[in-house]
């Protein structure tokens, strides 16, 4: 294919079409072909009906394509507008990109930017970058009407992907996977996607922050990846879980006496099979607002060791969803209006519950199954049902709490055994203050304890050996 260009010199001088662009010239592109010179490239027109299967190829380092607003265009594309491949410092901004199967494919480019280009209509992803490919940024990007919005997999370190919008996409807004390392995801704006806005999986020290989510299948969705941090991002009214990690990094757990139950042995296996570390792994949900999913509003699943700290969750289904996870630490978060419980606790081990407003959940403020879990110093107020209830679970720490005006019992324990429950104020519930069912060995000492509608402290089905003393008002 011929490249026709136009030389501009610096001096202003027009050279003749098919020179080689210097690093003193700018090139005028009329036509698709192949760059393997360094310079700026700039369109001068608009490129309709290009070749479906690409229209520019980029064999030379130092090259930068300024479309200046021009269109590239072809109908039914099977390539990319803009392909570059082992190349260095590759720049492509100012394109509206019609059409194509892929807007701008980078594979094994190290340095440059994709920026400030629109992507229409394409039908597999607007912007790729794959193997090795390093230091790119992706930038002010429009996408609309497509299926994916940029894809990074098999990359090295330092790529961003920040301060674009993508609209009306069938398919997810920034995909980071494959072997991915230190991808950042910021300051994107995604509205009304069919899949995940942000999605990362089988990566490594990804950062997704201060994205705003809205009116899309899914929003935030970490996976099987190491040492990732989600932080200062707004997901509103999406369908699915706002912000899930589901089999992240694992990290050890503190050993602890021997199983019994079944259940107990379930989360003894836990702690054995989690391998140790290597490096930075932890996983971190910190300062984000979710707000309005009929699913979880964040939700950790079989991972280990992540932080979900300072977030602002309202109206989802859970506020905070922990699941067959080990030493998850969840700590000063407000959460309110949830559906079912503010903070769940499912089959998990060795997880903090800390410092949390936890306000008018449609059940529990705070439910725990599980081994070996804390919960201290929340604020847990005006729930549906208990304050905290605590069901098949082991050697749990309830301490300095407050559970105050919840529609049901303050504290209710069933088949639970040697837990701690001290230093709390459990005042003003609807049912009982402490309520122990079928359960064993447990402590109840040193709490507040008064103007709970029913009972301050009830044992019955079962309850046995139960240590209460020294709770009044």
């Amino acid at each position: 294919m011929v490249l026709v260009v136009a030389l501009v010199a610096s001096g202003g001088a027009t050279a003749a079409a098919g020179s080689n662009a210097t690093a003193s010239s700018v090139a005028q592109l009329s036509s698709c072909g192949t760059i393997d010179s360094p310079g700026m490239y700039v369109l001068s027109e608009d490129i309709e009906n290009a070749p479906s299967d690409g229209c520019f190829t980029v064999e030379a380092n130092y090259v930068s394509i300024y479309g200046d607003g021009h269109t590239v265009a072809t109908e039914d594309g099977t390539g990319a507008a803009v392909e570059a491949d082992g190349v260095d410092q590759v720049v492509v901004g100012g394109i509206v990109a019609t059409g194509w199967q892929t807007g701008v494919a980078f594979d094994d480019v190290d340095g440059g930017a994709v920026a400030g280009n629109e992507f229409r209509n394409v039908s597999v992803v607007a912007v790729s970058l794959r193997d090795g490919t390093s230091v790119v940024r992706v930038d002010r990007n429009v996408v609309t009407d497509g299926t994916d919005g940029v894809r990074v997999a098999f990359t090295d370190e330092g790529n961003v992907v920040r301060n674009n919008e993508f609209t009306d996409l069938t398919g997810t807004a920034v995909d980071v996977g494959a072997l991915a390392e230190e991808t950042s995801v910021v300051n994107n704006t995604v509205r009304n996607v069919g899949g995940d806005a942000v999605r990362v999986s089988n990566s490594r020290s990804a950062t997704v922050a201060a994205n705003d989510v809205t009116g899309s299948v899914g929003a935030i969705a970490v996976e099987e990846s190491a040492g990732a941090t989600v932080r200062d991002n707004v997901v509103r009214d999406v369908d699915s879980t706002a912000i899930r990690i589901d089999g992240g990094a694992s990290a050890s757990a503190a050993a602890s006496e021997p199983a019994t139950s079944a259940e107990a042995r379930h989360f003894a296996a836990l702690q054995l099979l989690a391998p140790e570390p290597d490096g930075d792994t932890e996983s971190r949900i910190i300062n984000n607002t979710v707000a309005g999913t009929p699913n979880r509003g964040i939700s950790v699943n079989e991972t280990a060791s992540p932080t979900v700290a300072h977030n602002l969750v309202t109206d989802a289904k859970d506020g905070i969803y922990v699941h067959d996870s080990a030493g998850v630490a969840v700590t000063d978060n407000r959460i309110a209006g949830s559906g079912d419980d503010g903070v769940a606790l499912a089959n998990s081990v060795n997880t903090t519950v800390a410092r949390n407003d936890v306000t008018t959940s449609g059940d529990n403020g705070i439910y725990v199954v599980g081994a070996d879990n804390v919960v201290s110093n929340n604020t847990v107020t005006r729930n549906a049902d208990d304050g905290v209830d605590l069901q098949n679970a082991t050697r749990a720490t309830v301490h300095a709490n407050a559970f105050v005006n919840n529609s049901d019992d303050g504290v209710f324990l069933r088949d639970t055994d040697n837990a701690t429950i001290t230093a709390n104020d459990i005042r003003a519930n609807g049912d009982d203050g402490v309520d122990l069912r079928a359960s064993a060995w447990n402590a109840v000492e040193n709490n507040t304890v008064c103007e709970n509608v029913d009972r301050e402290i009830r044992e019955r089905r079962g309850a046995a050996n139960n240590d209460l003393a020294n709770n009044s008002c």
